[in-house]
């Protein structure tokens, strides 16, 4: 298993009217004309003062429709030695020194530059909605941190005088993308795509509902 050693410091981060029934009566016209006006009027008036533009069920299916929202991402460079060695066998380990032994023959090493992206976002199609007096709330599932995109570019590399590690660019790059999804969770990658994605949300709906948005996040989401 490879594990990398000696690395130089730091990550460098860049940082959606009931119709009435017919007046069976003969009204004069212009009786029949001021009636309706003041219905009409009336009707207007006692209408809800936040009533939305835009359907829920509507909203709802302007949400899920932008899938999988990626809200933040970091950026990283590094330089560092990675080496790879075969683990000894149960053998080797009962003799004294064996481990190391084995460790030594078939030891295979490298400067590695690296560079990588780290994302995290929300899942959106599994958003719910529902109202609370005039707010708008929507319910969203937990951020999720995506699998790091990683370049590694592999120089001096040595193989082991008694084995050659033909995968050694493909483990550390996962070994790297590793490092770089746990930095990035350090940095606070979550919360800050809970920010993002409740501003991004907030913009987007503002001109489909008149009153206020709350967006939560549940812990156990079930869709």
């Amino acid at each position: 298993m490879g594990r990398p050693r000696n690395e130089k410091a730091g990550f460098f981060v860049k940082e959606s009217v009931k119709q009435r029934p017919r007046i069976r009566r003969v009204v004069a016209p212009l009786a029949l004309v001021a009636v309706l006006a003041v219905g009409f009027l009336a009707g207007r008036k006692s209408g809800p003062a936040h009533e939305p533009r835009f359907q829920l069920p509507l909203i709802v299916e302007r949400v899920q429709g932008m899938g999988e929202l990626h809200t933040v991402s970091h950026s990283y460079q590094n330089v560092m030695d990675y080496s790879t060695a075969r683990e000894p066998s149960d053998l080797a380990r009962m003799l004294p020194g064996g481990s190391q032994v084995v460790s030594n023959l078939t030891r295979n090493e490298g400067m590695l530059a690296v560079h990588g992206k780290v994302e995290a976002g929300v899942d959106l199609r599994q958003a719910t909605a529902r109202t609370e007096g005039k707010t708008l709330v929507l319910s969203l599932p937990e951020p999720t941190v995506y699998p790091a995109q990683v370049k590694v570019f592999v120089h001096d590399h040595k193989g082991g005088l008694m084995w050659r590690d033909h995968n050694f660019a493909l483990k550390a790059q996962q070994s790297a993308g590793e490092r770089f999804e746990q930095a990035s969770r350090a940095k606070g990658i979550l919360d800050q795509a809970k920010s993002e994605a409740t501003k991004t949300l907030k913009s987007l709906l503002q001109s489909s509902w008149d009153g206020d948005i709350r967006v939560e996040f549940q812990p156990s989401f079930q869709g």
